[in-house]
């Protein structure tokens, strides 16, 4: 081998190879490798120093080792096969290398490494400099130092323990392996807290106290031995228990009697609860306590006064001894002996923020029906009816502030005694209530149609039966559309005999529910079945299968709306629907009314199973908003199995009274504000809008909202949704596991597709304040989507797109999942294998929308931590990159057209990914193009961003940079690519910087480097560039400030050079390795 040493000077150079000229053209550099050479012919044409030396051996390196390491210093030991002098470059990272001390001209070297930083990891690379001047690198190595040692006997921490830790302190004990001082330092964030300094002592015990409730502090134990060893800490957590009580909600008198009343309530966690009473115009309260810790409770209070009105409030204690507290509420007692209906309470308030719509709450001692007359003297209006109950919820529409008004409430006993009381109203003093139940709403439609087991008519007076009796009924009870009461305790048993037209009162006892049906209502608190489960007979429930006319669509609806009703009244522990396929008209005009209301309603604590052919379908129609199905505050439901077939295809898009702007409301099934729902094993097909949606009441963060939470959406099949096959906008503490998406979004040859086209998406609403910050009005969060399986969605698969503490993991898709504007999202262990038929870009996973204006809200107190897309195997299409604070890594990407796009991207970390091309890749797409399958491609604004330690293979090119960081205000942004093996299959396609700026390219592998017009700020640092086909890098027009520094670089061809730089470009080129390649 014979090598040509040229100075670092601008030189103009011939070089004639055996018998052919190659001329130089004006090269900046330090050395040049020549291979074979048989005779050198060298022609200086500008002064420069010149040196040939023929057949002289490359040096290299026999050995390097690490010795002596301690806690703060170590020796590096070198050989090398020929005499050398050596030096090691070493620093915490490659970018801050220094240099050491040079051994001088020998082959065995010891090099002393001191004064470095405790018990850290360094990188170095060992230099070597031959006799003639020429340097050599060696690979990169690492130095693990000592956390202590005899030489350097600093304490170190074996154990920190976090005790007595409440809302506001803490007690840290911190135990060491010798005796020392140890120093703590905290604060949120940083250590701006405090600083707290205990005496030498192997055990040391600090007492935080006065801290910020409930948030998150930082802090580092720092140690000194009495000799003045001193140890910086590591960072630790540590997390202050919650700052106040559990919240109180669903606040109610469940039960009322004459003598005792049961007084209910939820938390938000385990806790006991107490109740605080009195009776109205006693000056002490009396109290009865729980002290099992729950989340339902219940308490009796006893021994009240008759006919009494009593003013109570709750309390709930957590485990940590957080105490919250309720408001009043007042309730009275019912009457031992009334003579006549009497009013216990009205109220009147605003029903809304509008404060165009008033509401009254009655309250009267036995169960009446109330109506009202209200207005101004000049036009007073009558409300509708509340039938027959204790507490009822009468709407006033239409107030006008201003106006006063008189309001005359009417009630009516059972017995037809009236009574009437009058007070007086001003609109403008009204409050606005937070909860409300109407009760004037139009009963469902009882059913005259119905045959009746038996002619036998009875002969006695139900009012008559004795309290307490056991009644085999086996005649004809025919209540003659009346309210009929039973007396207390009266149970009626099946035996060949009906009930029919009207409703029984039963305050308690037992009724059989095969006696039930839908020209009956029974209602009463204590009223229980004989049976737990029901099995709905269609005889008697007579809902009419097939297609219908919409008035019969409509008398389905009222059918089984009634059923659930009364199976929920008598508490039927498991309501099963047998095989049926029924039409049933829902929904309303009328948009600005809750859609769940249009449909049927499933009450608190139902438990409803469909077998497998049970099939529910809507009518078709032109409403823009509805749901077949939903629960609206309600608790403890729980849906299997049935098939829910929505009317896409056949609704009407045109209808003249709907907004046809807003034709994607038309749901299937729709959860608001419930509590402890399972949806296991339903399919929802052909929706008009979605499959499933689940939504909170009211705005977050409102005094009246009612947060949907612990929902599990299992086992179950959406297909071919028009919009999306499930919506989650606000709730927390939702699963959707083990589930089939299938064809949502998709257009068919009757309906168009209605954005936005994803199997599921997350997307809760925000809006921003007068200081411009935002804040939630729809919050979704605490979201768990994993093990589904989805296949030919519009738009994509599972997507976060407004929320936050989403996991979307062990999925398997065909299409790809998503991160919008969402914090704390984790993105694992899914696989995708990208349908290459689907309209959309080709990526598998969608990651942040701008970097700059992605909004992560920090809740709760909890600081920011960044996204997470880690352990997914991606075929057919790689990851889109934008957004901010995301980890991308441990992901596997086959034969993806382009496996990472970074595009307005900022504080992201992507590393130890792989990314390959197989020998199963298309070499062309469907229309005969050549595909071109290319590896990592960064464009715009890209702030703060790392792509370390991955492995791309593909055809086309590895990298390329283009168009980043060249805006003004970005002068400040970086991007760092270090530590990865580019290579490609097709030599031609090197790895490209166009018109980028502020990039560190270090310490990679790759095949050729293309620098082309008006790139700046560039280093390129210590990287191995192998070019079989043209120059190893080649730097274009108009680029400056490139630094070209410590790489290895390999070339090849008659006209390929090492380092090709255009005349208006600068670059500095220091301690680069060059070769040819043969």
């Amino acid at each position: 081998m014979t090598k040509v040493v040229v100075s670092s000077q601008l030189c103009i150079i011939n070089l004639t190879l055996g018998t052919g000229k190659l001329p130089l053209k004006e090269w900046n550099m330090k050395r040049i490798r020549i291979d074979s050479v048989r005779k050198v012919v060298i022609s200086l044409l500008a002064t420069c120093s010149l040196a040939l030396v023929s057949e002289a051996q490359a040096l290299e390196f026999v050995n390097i080792a690490n010795s002596n390491v301690d806690v703060r210093e170590a020796q590096i030991n070198v050989q090398t096969d020929e005499p050398s002098e050596v030096y090691v470059k070493y620093g915490l990272n490659s970018a801050n290398f220094v240099n050491s001390q040079v051994s001088g001209s020998k082959r065995n070297h010891a090099i002393s490494l001191n004064n470095l930083k405790l018990g850290h990891i360094y990188h170095y690379r060992v230099v070597a400099k031959s006799s003639i001047g020429e340097e050599f690198i060696s690979d990169g190595q690492l130095l693990r130092l000592k956390k202590t040692s005899d030489a350097f006997p600093v304490a170190v921490i074996n154990k920190i323990d976090k005790q007595n830790i409440t809302s506001s302190s803490a007690t840290i004990n911190v135990e060491l392996d010798r005796a020392a001082t140890a120093t703590l330092n905290f604060g949120r964030g940083a250590y701006n807290g405090g600083t707290l300094v205990s005496s030498v002592a192997v055990n040391h015990q600090f007492e935080l106290s006065g801290l910020d409730e409930g948030e998150i502090y930082h802090f580092e134990i720092d140690t000194e031995t009495p000799d003045g060893f001193f140890a910086d800490g590591s960072d630790q957590l540590l997390r202050l228990k919650e700052a106040s009580g559990p919240d109180i909600t669903h606040l109610f008198v469940s039960e009322r009697g004459t003598t005792s009343s049961t007084i209910t309530w939820n938390t938000s966690r385990h806790a006991t609860g107490r109740v605080l009473y009195r009776k109205v115009g006693e000056p002490d309260y009396q109290k009865i306590e729980s002290f099992e810790f729950l989340k339902e409770h219940s308490v009796t209070l006893p021994n009240l006064a008759d006919y009494s009105e009593y003013e109570f409030f709750v309390e709930s204690a957590d485990a940590n001894g957080l105490t919250s507290a309720s408001k009043s509420l007042f309730f009275y007692t019912l009457d031992s002996s009334p003579e006549q209906p009497s009013i216990a309470k009205i109220e009147v308030s605003y029903l809304n923020y509008l404060k165009n719509e008033g509401f009254a709450k009655v309250v009267t001692a036995e169960d009446t029906r109330v109506w009202i007359t209200f207005g101004p003297s000049f036009r007073p209006n009558t409300s509708l009816v509340s039938d027959f109950k204790k507490e009822h919820g009468i709407r006033l529409p239409s107030l006008i502030p201003g106006l006063f008004y008189r309001l005359e409430v009417h009630v009516e006993d059972a017995d037809g005694n009236l009574h009437k009381q009058i007070q007086f109203f001003d609109p403008e003093k009204l409050a606005i209530i937070t909860e409300s139940e109407i009760t004037t709403e139009p009963e469902y439609l009882v059913n005259s149609f119905l045959t009746p087991r038996t002619t036998k008519v009875c002969n006695y007076n139900v009012s008559d039966i004795v309290a307490y009796s056991y009644i085999k009924l086996d005649c004809l009870l025919d209540l003659n559309n009346q309210h009929v009461f039973l007396n207390e305790g009266v149970s009626l048993l099946a035996a060949g005999g009906d009930v029919i037209n009207g409703t029984l009162h039963m305050p308690d006892g037992e009724i059989d529910p095969r006696l039930l049906n839908s020209s009956v209502t029974v209602s009463g608190v204590g009223v229980s079945p004989t049976s737990d489960n029901y099995l709905l007979d269609k005889k008697r429930w007579p809902l009419t299968e097939g297609v219908v006319e919409d008035s019969v669509a409509k008398i389905n609806r009222q059918i089984l709306q009634h059923a659930f009703n009364q199976m929920a009244a008598i508490q039927i522990a498991t309501f099963t629907l047998p095989s049926f396929d029924v039409y049933f008209l829902v929904g309303q005009y009328d948009s600005r009314i809750d859609g769940s209301k249009s449909g049927m309603l499933l009450p608190s604590n139902t438990n409803l199973v469909m077998h497998a052919d049970t099939t529910l379908r809507v009518q078709p129609n032109g409403y823009e908003k509805y749901s077949l199905l939903g629960t609206f505050n309600a608790s403890n439901v729980k849906v299997k199995g049935g098939v829910l077939i929505g009317e896409r295809d056949q609704h009407n898009y045109e209808d003249p009274l709907s907004d046809k702007n807003k034709q994607w409301a038309g749901t299937l099934m729709r959860i608001q504000g419930s509590t402890n729902v399972l949806i296991d094993g339903v399919s929802f097909i052909d929706a008009m809008g979605d499959g499933l949606s689940i939504s909170s009441l009211r705005g977050y963060g409102r005094p009246d909202h009612i947060e949907t939470k612990d929902v599990t959406v299992i086992n179950s099949t959406f297909d071919n949704n028009r919009r999306l096959g499930m919506a989650i906008t606000s709730g927390s503490d939702i699963l959707v596991d083990s589930n089939t998406f299938l064809n949502s979004g998709q257009p068919t040859e009757y309906s168009t597709f209605a954005s936005p086209g994803w199997a599921l998406d997350v997307e809760g609403a925000r809006l921003r304040n007068n200081e411009g910050e935002l804040y939630y009005i729809e919050r979704p969060h605490n979201i768990v989507i994993s093990n589904n399986v989805e296949k030919n969605s519009y738009e994509g698969a599972f997507i976060a797109a407004i929320g936050d503490h989403i996991d979307i993991i062990k999925n398997t898709t065909e299409s790809r999942l998503g991160i919008g504007q969402s914090s704390f999202v984790t993105i694992t262990d899914n696989k995708v294998t990208y349908n290459d038929s689907s309209h959309t870009a080709k990526f598998a996973i969608l990651n942040g929308h701008d970097g700059e204006t992605t909004f992560y809200p920090i809740t709760d107190g909890v600081p920011l931590e960044n996204n997470i897309i880690a352990n997914n195997e991606l075929r057919n299409a790689g990851i889109f990159i934008s957004g901010s604070n995301t980890d991308i890594y441990d992901n596997t990407i086959i034969n993806a057209p382009l496996a990472f796009s970074i595009y307005r991207a900022k504080d992201t970390n992507i590393f130890n990914n792989k990314a390959v091309v197989d020998n199963d890749a298309p070499s062309t797409d469907s229309d005969g193009r050549v595909k071109s399958y290319n590896g990592m491609r960064a464009r715009f604004s890209v702030n703060n961003v790392s792509f370390n330690g991955n492995k791309v293979h593909v055809r086309g090119n590895p990298l390329w940079v283009q168009g980043i960081n060249t805006e003004p205000n970005q002068s400040a942004y970086m991007m760092e690519v270090k530590d990865n093996v580019f290579t490609t299959s097709t030599d031609s396609k090197v790895s490209v910087f166009s018109k980028a700026k502020n990039v560190t390219l270090q310490g990679n592998e790759i095949n050729g480097l293309q620098i082309s017009t008006e790139s700046h700020d560039l280093s390129i640092l210590d990287n191995v560039i192998n070019q079989t086909l043209s120059h190893g890098i080649h730097v274009n027009t108009g680029s400056n400030n490139i630094d070209i520094q410590g790489n290895t670089i390999g070339f090849s061809g008659s006209r390929s050079v090492c380092i090709k730089v255009s005349t208006d470009s600068a670059v500095n080129e220091k301690d680069n390795v060059c070769h040819e390649i043969e």
